[in-house]
C-alpha cells in the first residue's frame, strides 16, 4: 500500500515502511527485553567455605569467641519480581548447643538444606526425618550478593537478648570485624540500637 505526501507541491508515494520500521524495532526491544529477564531469572550455582566466629554479645563477653566453618552449596534463584532467594546446603559446625534434640547435631551435616531469601532476614530452620522434626536455630541476616551473614543464634530454653545473646557472622577473622557486619545487616530491626 503506498501513501502519498507532498514535498515543494509535488505528490511523492511512499510506501507504509516507517510503520513496519516501527513494528521490527519494537519486536526487536519486545525479544530482548525477553531474553534479559530469562537470563536474570537464571540460577547462580553458589559453593563457598567461610570461616567465622561463634560470639557473645555484650562487652563482659568479649572472650567467648571460638571459630566456625561455614559450607554453602546451592543455588540461588530468582522469581518473577528478580528477589533473590537461595536453596541448598548451608552447614554450620560447631552449633551443638543450639539444637533442642541432640541427636540432630549429629545429623546436620547430611539434613542441611535451607531454603530462604536473601538481602532480608529469615528463619534458619532445618527438617530431619526419621522421625520428622523441625529445629530452628536462630534469624540469618544476609545480604544481596550472599558474601556477608550473621546469625541470631537462638539457644534452648533462653530468650536471646542484644545484651548477651550468641551470634554467629561470617566471613571474619574477629569479632570487632563481626560486630560491625551484625550491626549492618541487622540496622533495620535493632532501630537505632547498637550491638557490641
Amino acid at each position: 500500500m503506498l501513501n502519498k505526501y507532498k514535498k515543494s507541491g509535488v505528490e511523492i508515494p511512499m510506501k507504509t515502511s516507517i510503520r513496519h520500521k516501527v513494528k521490527y524495532i519494537a519486536l526487536i526491544l519486545v525479544i530482548i527485553l525477553i531474553i534479559a529477564y530469562i537470563y536474570l531469572r537464571y540460577p547462580t550455582a553458589i559453593n563457598r567455605t567461610y570461616t567465622g566466629l561463634k560470639y557473645r554479645l555484650g562487652v563482659e563477653n568479649i572472650n567467648e569467641v571460638e571459630e566456625v566453618t561455614i559450607t554453602i552449596n546451592g543455588k540461588i534463584t530468582k522469581d518473577f519480581w528478580l528477589n533473590k532467594r537461595f536453596e541448598g546446603k548451608f552447614f554450620v559446625d560447631n552449633v551443638e548447643e543450639l539444637f533442642l534434640n541432640k541427636e540432630h547435631a549429629n545429623k546436620l551435616e547430611e539434613n542441611s538444606q535451607v531454603k530462604f531469601d536473601l538481602n532480608r532476614s529469615n528463619f534458619l530452620e532445618y527438617i530431619f526425618f526419621d522421625p520428622f522434626d523441625v529445629e530452628f536455630i536462630g534469624t540469618i541476616y544476609i545480604d544481596e550478593k550472599f558474601n556477608l551473614f550473621t546469625i541470631q543464634a537462638y539457644e534452648p530454653k533462653k530468650n536471646w537478648s542484644s545484651k548477651d545473646g550468641l551470634m554467629i557472622t561470617a566471613p571474619v577473622t574477629s569479632r570487632v570485624e563481626a560486630i560491625e557486619i551484625t550491626n549492618k545487616l541487622m540496622e533495620r530491626d535493632l532501630k537505632g540500637e547498637k550491638l557490641y
